[in-house]
């Protein structure tokens, strides 16, 4: 299952380089970039660059101007709050799921500790208990040692 995952990943990676690498070559025939495009360029430099250039695409955008679909019709706006509300809702219905996984979480942590504590006083109880008896058969034993010996 996780093999299936990973080569879909790996395989959808590689389809990425090969985009960025057609674009690049499409730019520099354009004459929009240097002569990168005739140049190879490994996984790791293309991987590095796809990264570069996703960062430098956040760091222009402001968030307190930028909203998702602000550059999209009317209609697909509404479409776009709506999915974000919903998503917001789900959202909030797994945040009290975990706030009740956490008070369960400790409820059971306590009562692991009481649990625990009444393990430990049973087992000092059945060590005083086991002393007693030893003793008792000890005991027992002499006097049979001792009845025997008087016949």
């Amino acid at each position: 299952m996780h093999l299936c995952r990973r080569q879909n990943a790996r395989k959808e990676e590689k389809e990425m380089y090969e985009m960025a690498k057609k674009t690049r070559q499409e730019d520099a025939g354009a004459g929009r970039s240097s002569n990168r495009a005739d140049k190879p360029m490994s996984e790791e430099q293309a991987r590095s660059e796809l990264l570069s250039s996703t960062q430098r695409l956040r760091a222009n955008i402001d968030p307190e101007k930028h909203h998702i679909g602000d550059q999209l019709a009317e209609d697909d706006r509404l479409e776009v709050r709506r999915q974000t509300n919903e998503q917001d809702k789900h959202l909030d219905v797994i945040s009290d799921a975990l706030s009740d996984l956490q008070r369960i979480g400790e409820a059971m942590g306590s009562e692991v500790k009481y649990q625990d504590a009444i393990i430990e006083r049973n087992q000092e109880h059945v060590s005083v208990a086991d002393s007693q008896l030893r003793n008792l058969s000890n005991q027992a034993v002499k006097d049979h040692r001792l009845n025997y010996k008087r016949r």
